[in-house]
């Protein structure tokens, strides 16, 4: 009876260390926990169809990337809310602006191989953003007895629904990602623009050293569907190009530093039903900000 009392304690000791040493196993898998979150200032230069633009912003911004469930699933994250302002150079003399800038998106993707360091990736990305912009004096619909500020004054909002495939890296500190994607940009009606929704493809990168460095690149393309304007015989259709990147250096005390930069140009095919048809474009935009953003809370 002894012994097979001591038998049974020791398969139990062994059953608990091997649970032990799975567990500990699983704990040591590479991942990745990487992001900054605080509050941040802007300070930018834009050229934009409507006119040259230095604004600056204050608020608060949560952003980062994070691995989980044994490396299958990746999360990445960006939420900014700030207060913004600064001259518009529609006009003479400036416009001067004032406001609130929002920005959410999230986007989580699957990784099939998640035992190994490279695997292929597959995932999906919503977003949005809000931008209110007025000038002290001026009513909202009073923006269409000026010149244009649409894009950067008054209401600019627009939501994006992605759909991302490609390939991911992860090792003990850092993480790479590749991607194709489709998406859906909607654009809310401005001032003097309608609404518009675009079908897009691009391609895109990122790459995360645990606090220390978040890169990312994005290119896309896409065009509306054909709009008729039956009282004046037209058909238009809008295509947009962009190219952003930004960079972020994060320090050991939680503080960090970057800059973004987007170029983006609008064109338009007009087609008249004489058979005409013509191709404008809208002067690009270049948007240009650095950034320096402090850690209320220290992450564990």
């Amino acid at each position: 009876m002894g012994r097979t009392r001591r038998t049974r304690l020791w398969a139990v000791a062994g059953a608990l260390c091997m649970l032990a040493q799975a567990r500990l196993a699983r704990a040591d898998e590479p991942r990745v926990d990487n992001g900054i979150q605080g509050a941040v200032v802007h300070a930018g230069f834009a050229m934009t169809p409507v006119g040259d633009a230095i604004m600056g912003d204050l608020g608060g911004e949560s952003a980062g990337l994070r691995s989980g469930d044994d490396r299958r699933w990746l999360l990445r994250w960006d939420v900014l809310l700030a207060m913004k302002g600064g001259p518009l150079g529609n006009q003479h003399p400036y416009l001067f602006l004032l406001g609130v800038r929002s920005l959410a998106w999230v986007a989580e993707g699957y990784r099939f191989m998640h035992a190994s360091g490279w695997s292929p990736y597959a995932g999906g990305r919503l977003g949005g953003s809000l931008q209110l912009m007025g000038h002290p004096g001026l009513a909202g619909s009073d923006f269409d007895t000026i010149n244009s500020v649409d894009g950067v004054g008054g209401v600019v909002a627009g939501a994006t629904l992605r759909a991302e495939a490609g390939v991911s890296f992860i090792d003990d500190t850092r993480s790479l990602l590749l991607l194709a994607f489709l998406q859906e940009e909607l654009q809310a009606p401005r001032t003097n623009t309608p609404g518009l929704a675009f079908t897009q493809g691009g391609l895109g990168a990122r790459f995360d050293v645990t606090r220390s460095v978040i890169a990312e690149l994005e290119g896309v393309w896409g065009v509306t569907a054909n709009r008729t304007d039956a009282l004046r015989g037209i058909t238009d259709q809008t295509a947009r190009i962009g190219v952003s990147g930004t960079f972020r250096k994060i320090f050991g005390n939680g503080m960090w530093l970057g800059a973004t930069v987007l170029w983006m140009r609008d064109t338009d095919s007009v087609a008249y039903t004489n058979g005409l048809t013509y191709g404008t474009a809208n002067a690009p935009t270049l948007d240009m900000e650095i950034f320096f953003g402090v850690a209320l809370w220290r992450r564990k």
